[in-house]
């Protein structure tokens, strides 16, 4: 399904209470507007309208509107302020807090579409605090990317302020019990795919459920596209393709970003569905950059007027938001990012530490066919370009998919006696694969196995250059290449074409 087609005229008058004063944007599923309010035109506000014709954009705009609420709830700093939604003529609405440009539009501006490093990294540590709250209030946001993160109002202390959008594809990872406990919602065996293909984790490739650590995949692409220039798998719109870039380019990635970014990978490469981030060690290795290089608050992001490229950008332009009022609220560089005073210095073997994990079962309710709710069919998006999130449509068709987890039974004997890097989470949900030989390999390689541990058919099927039998002192496989061989190992094959 494509773009909703709205066509609010400007003077519209939205819910009695709002005039429409000038477009400011359009994304995947919706148009922005800049709207006054009637009884005081001097405040301005933001308005994305969707039209309802469409049969789908209703549900995704309950959904926005309640991740919002939700995260308003625990006063977050980082989200935009909702301010109420509804429906008028053919459109549903929402009224939200009117901010400056996005970071991607601000990145466009720059010649070599490269910010300093001041200014990815003041980026990364507000980016990092605003995904620890959307997930301290209990949802994944599954499209994290620069044309979802907008700064303040230009020309006020608040443009240093980055603010994260669009909770359209927002899920639930929480459920509250009958008793009145809040767990861990159980996965599902499969999901359609959510996210923007440049931007998304491997997981989501995979169509695994997503989990909080594949928000902080995204981030990490999305710090390395702004601080280099451009991602390799830049135009590639094939899943298959731009996964197997995702793995192969890491370390030349790797090569042109501070060493504390392979630290951030170390961690989160750790993580799994059921354990939650180290969102405190992860400020840290960022504010190990800003130390190491002698930033001080003191300095201006790059498009500050006297920042590195301040004289690129005319604020006077229709395409960066400005209002009739402007909020000059006193923020700080200092206020926004809180840096500790005494930064403890993050090692690989801290890096490599999680926290405990929370217990969970596969959704045992869904069999091996794709199945989704209600809510989520409703949300299905197209892919597009970066400013889109999108499901790829080869993926919309039902596949029958070999079960890749444990019984609920299984995983609740499983002790991690060891941490590996996102083996851990396949290990607790592996399988007998069901594919003719696989018992009978298993059991020979447990023979061979040198050392007594009984390990996961899932690991020691793990051949090739990914093997971590071939891999060199000190090189750490990237989460894919455990994948990988997951798949090829059981002829897994996902619209005709096999992952391998």
């Amino acid at each position: 399904m494509g773009r909703p087609h709205v066509n609010l005229q400007l003077t519209s008058i939205i819910s009695g209470k709002y005039i429409a004063c000038r477009k400011l944007g359009e994304g995947g599923c919706g148009v922005i507007y800049e709207v006054a309010l009637i009884e005081s035109p001097h405040r301005r506000f933001a308005c994305k309208a969707e039209d309802m014709d469409s049969g789908r954009e209703e549900e995704i705009l309950k959904m926005e509107a309640k991740v919002m609420k939700r995260i308003n709830d625990a006063k977050s700093v980082h989200c935009p302020q909702w301010i109420e939604s509804g429906k008028f003529d053919n459109y549903n609405f929402l009224i939200m807090t009117l901010l400056g440009p996005s970071v991607s539009d601000l990145r466009k501006i720059i010649p070599t579409q490269k910010f300093t490093l001041f200014t990815v990294i003041v980026i990364a540590v507000q980016a990092l605090d605003s995904l620890r709250e959307v997930h301290n209030a209990g949802y994944i946001h599954r499209d994290v990317k620069p044309s979802n993160y907008a700064i303040g109002e230009t020309g006020t202390p608040k443009e240093k302020l980055i603010y994260i959008l669009d909770f359209g594809l927002a899920r639930s990872y929480r459920k509250v019990t009958k008793d009145g406990k809040v767990i861990l919602r159980n996965p599902r065996r499969t999901a359609q795919f959510r996210g923007t293909n440049r931007y998304c984790s491997i997981n989501a490739h995979a169509r695994e459920e997503q989990g909080r650590q594949d928000d902080l995949w995204s981030l990490f692409y999305m710090l390395v596209e702004m601080l280099i220039g451009s991602l390799p798998w830049k135009n590639m719109t094939d899943h298959a393709s731009t996964e197997r870039e995702k793995t192969e380019k890491e370390p030349e990635l790797l090569e042109q970003t501070p060493k504390e970014f392979e630290l951030y990978l170390t961690h989160i490469k750790q993580l799994s569905y059921g354990i939650t981030p180290d969102y405190t060690l992860l400020r840290n290795i960022f504010f190990q950059v800003f130390k190491k290089n002698n930033f001080n608050f003191s300095m201006k992001l790059d498009w500050e007027k006297t920042g590195e490229h301040g004289k690129l950008y005319n604020w006077n332009t229709c395409s960066l938001p400005r209002v009739t009022t402007k909020d000059t609220t006193v923020v700080t560089l200092e206020q926004l990012l809180k840096m500790p005073k005494n930064l403890v210095e993050i090692t690989e073997d801290m890096a490599m530490k999680t926290q405990d994990r929370e217990w969970y079962a596969t959704n045992s309710s869904q069999d091996d066919t794709i199945e989704t709710t209600k809510e989520e069919s409703q949300r299905n998006m197209p892919e597009t370009a970066e400013d889109s999130p999108g499901q790829n449509k080869s993926y919309e068709k039902k596949q029958n998919i070999t079960p890749r987890y444990q019984s609920a039974e299984k995983e609740a004997k499983y002790k991690p006696a060891q941490v590996i890097p996102l083996k851990y989470e396949k290990q607790e949900r592996s399988t007998e694969f069901k594919s003719a030989g696989s018992k009978d390999k298993s059991k020979e390689e447990k023979k061979k196995s040198p050392s007594g541990h009984k390990k996961s058919s899932l690991i020691k099927k793990s051949t090739g250059k990914g093997s971590a039998s071939k891999a060199s002192p000190g090189q750490r496989r990237s989460h894919l290449q455990v994948r990988r061989g997951v798949l090829s190992n059981n002829n897994q094959t996902i619209n005709g074409k096999q992952y391998h």
